[in-house]
């Protein structure tokens, strides 16, 4: 392709890329937003004490935040375990939740 005659030019490869990246944003959260209000499970990756929040993956391969309500929370976590959440809400790149009993 790159040795082919009537190249595009930058501004039009440039406005083509962002068209497709915005596309598959808004495809992404339309997926995500499927998720609302039902149970996953997430493999928790990390907490975080002083901000009292757990990161994990889901089985569909996206992030997910989890605020803990207390320390004693957090102490309970164990990485690498996989929990039941409740999704309960969606942000650009994860989707927020709450750990079921």
């Amino acid at each position: 392709a790159e040795k082919m005659e009537k190249q595009v030019t930058d501004n039009i490869r440039y406005y083509r890329a962002l068209l497709l990246r915005n596309h598959c944003g808004s495809i992404r959260k339309k997926y995500m937003e499927s998720f609302l209000n039902k149970k996953i499970s997430v493999s928790i990756e990390k907490s975080d004490k002083e901000k009292l929040t757990a990161y994990g993956m889901s089985e569909e391969y996206i992030k997910v935040m989890l605020p803990l309500k207390s320390s004693n929370e957090h102490n309970a976590i164990i990485q690498g375990r996989i929990y039941d959440v409740i999704v309960t809400g969606v942000s650009e790149n994860w989707l927020e939740g709450e750990f079921l009993n």
